[in-house]
């Protein structure tokens, strides 16, 4: 927090203790915004005075003082990093401002533009607008150098030495060898092809990419052992690093990817403009994820199999395109063979022009159909669903697929037949919750979940739910599923012994009712007419014994 007499005041938040970092001989007036530098070293503060000062996060050390006073009297509306080493702030009616490390500056007027937003990125910001994104950046310090007016340093060489050679000028290799001659050569490939990944233009991409492949060519030529295909020399002796790309090889092949996948992603019909940073921070992976949760499936498809990604992104992706496809046919003008043909045909994408059969495809698949199966399901095409889950192979999937779709007697059945417990008792669950949202009264709802576990799903989920109940206080749930199932001796059995647990000193006359109860439902088969008879007889025992207890009881004994 800022104070009045010009300093800083850090609260800790666990021990709120209050220091004062005593700044006032650094800052010159009261500070009104602050934000931090996304690397955490430095802290960017507007000052009442319209003064623009960074300060180290230890506040001992100042940067940089920036004075606005001449084009805005007021605080900016936003204050944001560029970066690591710009600070952008934002007036309305005045623009956007660009403030570097050095205290140079641009103004962006946006003088058609109402409305403007800055969003901070790790080494830019974007500015957007009522009707469009820009990228403000800083250029990065080594494509200054190479692209500088003059620039001697063996990048801008090599860069001019391509060209030559490009124009058809003889004095190309000349200049080529000259930085051979330097050693130099191997620094100026790296540096040509790291200044192309941070290019947008795709021309000055091209041009960059072809210097470093120029490069590469004398690299090759100058090696006294041809031990590597191209840029450079590796080390080890063994037979495998021989014939093993250098790696500034293949650094080369992995920048021009890396510039097909951003400028691909930078076209307007995308609009999902990345920097190198952001793309290798991001990841391919996550980069197929975004693009997936942006509605662009094919494009995620086409990049997961252009990079060689690992099988399950690709198959993470194959379905996503699957699931979009089923869900287009909004107006059901195929049928559901033939939306489910066309589904497995994109998830079987690789596997088209192989020999391996339909298993051996299933089990490769494991997962996509059941993605897709939901998806379909959601877009209200169940028959594209059950078809597409008979041929999924994991039951991790399956299971809460056919859960999500409603086929619990297909679910309990998969389960059974993994002979997983979890699943089967999961489906249990899910089913009665089901039964019990869908049916207002509680009483119908617990007799068609009863009702169906006994008559359609496996005896491994009739058992599993039966041993749940039978853990419960309650002992009515237990019975209720015992007599639907027609195990009247078992749900006699069941309660008599829950009586018989009663402690002694209670009420008999629980326990009694109990046993009535319990002979009631003997009474209910054919061949419990024994339990019948066994449970009154006791119910007679217990009435005596009851009758003996009463005070003033005398045993009569005869001469």
């Amino acid at each position: 927090m800022s104070t009045s007499d010009n300093s800083v005041i850090v609260v800790n938040t666990v021990t709120c203790e209050i220091t004062d970092v005593d700044c006032r001989a650094r800052i010159s007036a009261p500070i009104v915004d602050m934000t931090f530098a996304p690397n955490g070293r430095f802290l960017a503060c507007f000052t009442q005075s319209s003064m623009l000062t960074v300060i180290s996060t230890s506040f001992e050390t100042k940067v940089l003082d920036f004075d606005t006073t001449e084009g805005a009297s007021k605080p900016p509306l936003q204050m944001i990093w560029c970066g690591e080493d710009s600070v952008v702030l934002h007036w309305k009616n005045l623009g956007v401002l660009m403030v570097g490390p050095y205290g140079d500056w641009l103004r962006f007027p946006y003088e058609d533009s109402e409305n403007i937003f800055l969003i901070p990125e790790i080494d830019c910001c974007r500015v957007m607008t009522d009707s469009s994104v820009e990228i403000l950046q800083r250029v990065p310090p080594s494509t200054a150098l190479l692209l500088r007016i003059g620039s001697i340093e063996p990048s801008a060489m090599l860069l001019d030495a391509s060209d030559a050679f490009n124009s058809g000028s003889t004095a190309s290799e000349e200049a080529a060898r000259a930085i051979v001659k330097t050693g130099a050569l191997i620094e100026a490939i790296e540096t040509c092809t790291e200044a192309a990944t941070k290019e947008f233009d795709i021309a000055t991409q091209k041009r960059l990419l072809g210097a470093a492949s120029y490069g590469m060519h004398f690299s090759y030529k100058e090696l006294e052992e041809r031990s590597c295909l191209m840029g450079g020399p590796l080390e080890g002796s063994d037979e495998e690093s021989r014939i093993r790309p250098s790696y500034t090889t293949v650094k080369f092949v992995t920048a021009a990817r890396k510039l097909r996948i951003l400028n691909a992603l930078r076209d307007p019909k995308v609009g999902f403009v990345l920097t190198s940073s952001q793309y290798d921070s991001i990841t391919p992976t996550g980069l197929v994820a975004r693009l997936i949760s942006m509605k662009r499936p094919a494009l995620a498809t086409s990049i997961s199999k252009y990079l060689s990604l690992p099988k399950s992104v690709q198959l993470y992706a194959r379905a996503s395109r699957a699931a979009a496809l089923v869900a287009s046919d909004v107006n059901r003008n195929h049928s559901d063979a033939e939306i489910a043909d066309a589904a497995i045909r994109i998830v079987n994408e690789d596997d088209l022009s192989s020999s391996k059969s339909n298993s051996a495809v299933s089990s490769v698949n494991r997962g996509g159909y059941a993605t897709v199966a939901l998806a379909a399901n959601k877009a209200g095409r169940p028959g594209v669903a059950n078809l597409l889950l008979m041929l999924e192979s994991s039951v991790a999937d399956k299971v809460p697929a056919l859960i999500s779709t409603g086929s619990y007697a297909d679910a309990m059945a998969v389960a059974t037949t993994a002979r997983d417990a979890d699943f089967i008792f999961a489906t249990l669950m899910e089913y009665e919750k089901t039964c019990m949202t869908s049916i207002s009264d509680p009483g119908k709802a617990q007799a068609t979940f009863l009702s169906t576990v006994v008559s359609k799903f496996t005896k491994e989920g009739f058992n599993m739910i039966r041993r749940y109940y039978g853990t419960m206080s309650d002992v009515k749930h237990l019975i209720n599923l015992l007599l639907r199932a027609q195990k009247f001796t078992d749900a006699g059995a069941a309660i008599a012994a829950r009586a018989l647990a009663l402690d002694s000193k209670e009420d008999p006359r629980e326990r009694q009712a109990m046993m009535q109860e319990a002979s009631r439902i003997f009474g209910l088969g054919k061949e419990t007419a024994f339990h019948k008879a066994c449970t009154e007889d006791y119910m007679e025992l217990l009435k005596d014994q009851e009758v003996r207890a009463l005070p003033g009881y005398t045993k009569c004994i005869g001469n």
